[in-house]
């Protein structure tokens, strides 16, 4: 759900399609266009197709039906669909990625603001051309809670190096506290049961927005109010070593509350929208982002 302080948002892509790096190294944002679909209208989650490099996934926060839309760089619609099996309580992420030769996208019913849904449903949609149909399905549903107790959530995304999924936790009015980091396996996944997640590390911030991991797992992006940071990972890295360094940080073009982000599939660029209507689209070129090794820092670990 949106908080009752707006805050200022955007989303990242670049020039004109089809959604790979841009070339230009710049690491400022370029807006790309605003959506023609009205229906989004609080956009909170962004995923780049994995079978199309040109269509890019998006939902609103709560208050919308289970839909997915469909849009490209030049923010024409390509479509509304229905997730068959879901229930939208209040979606606030989306991520996208191949497991086993497949396409998927992993809607994120994670939603929390009173701290008061335990458990809270995550959906698995396989991802098909738009062209077979005009619905999605659930192939399964995964209950999930935070063994320290419920959080609000807004940040969700695929690791392609451990097969999991990995959750940030957002803190809005709690004044002091971090964000903690968890993980869920995907392999050989359960679904008759609730699975409860134990913090993996903490985060000197508070307010993330959104996150994604980069296709080859090497970059990690979290989104906040204020700015983007971009964590490098190195092979072998676990991700306490890998919050444990300093990221680099993005500024955010002036404009209404940011919610969403991803990286295009390539991995080059990252793609962000914001909850402004009609909803902007902007895109920051990676290509000029220092690939040197991170400095460490001492993190504050559970």
């Amino acid at each position: 759900m949106r908080p009752l302080t707006k805050w200022i948002s955007i989303v990242a892509l670049c020039i004109i399609p089809p959604l790979t790096g841009c070339g230009s190294g710049s690491l400022q944002p370029v807006h790309i266009a605003d959506l023609d679909d009205l229906r989004i209208n609080e956009s909170s989650g962004v995923a780049a197709s994995r079978l199309d490099p040109n269509i890019i996934w998006m939902h609103n926060d709560s208050g919308d039906d289970p839909v997915l839309y469909a849009t490209n760089a030049r923010g024409e619609s390509l479509g509304r669909f229905v997730v068959e099996g879901a229930d939208a309580r209040d979606w606030e992420d989306v991520c996208s990625f191949t497991l086993d030769g497949r396409a998927y996208l992993l809607v994120a019913d994670v939603g929390n603001n009173r701290r008061d849904r335990d458990p809270v449903p995550l959906y698995l949609v396989p991802e098909r051309p738009l062209k077979t149909a005009p619905q999605l399905r659930t192939t399964k549903t995964i209950r999930i809670r935070f063994a320290d107790g419920p959080h609000d959530c807004e940040s969700v995304a695929f690791d392609p190096i451990t097969r999991s999924l990995v959750f940030i936790s957002k803190h809005y009015g709690q004044v002091g506290t971090q964000c903690r980091v968890f993980a869920l396996p995907l392999d050989d996944i359960e679904t008759d049961r609730i699975h409860e997640l134990e913090p993996i590390t903490r985060l000197p911030y508070s307010l993330a927005t959104a996150m994604d991991i980069s296709p080859d797992g090497s970059r990690v992006a979290i989104l906040t109010y204020s700015l983007i940071r971009v964590y490098e990972r190195r092979e072998g890295q676990t991700w306490l070593e890998v919050f444990n360094q300093d990221p680099q940080k993005l500024p955010l073009p002036g404009a209404y509350q940011v919610e969403a982000i991803c990286f295009t599939q390539d991995g080059r660029s990252l793609i962000l929208t914001s909850e402004a209507e009609p909803c902007p689209m902007w895109r920051y070129d990676l290509t000029g982002l220092d690939r040197s090794p991170p400095t460490h820092k001492n993190n504050t670990n559970p």
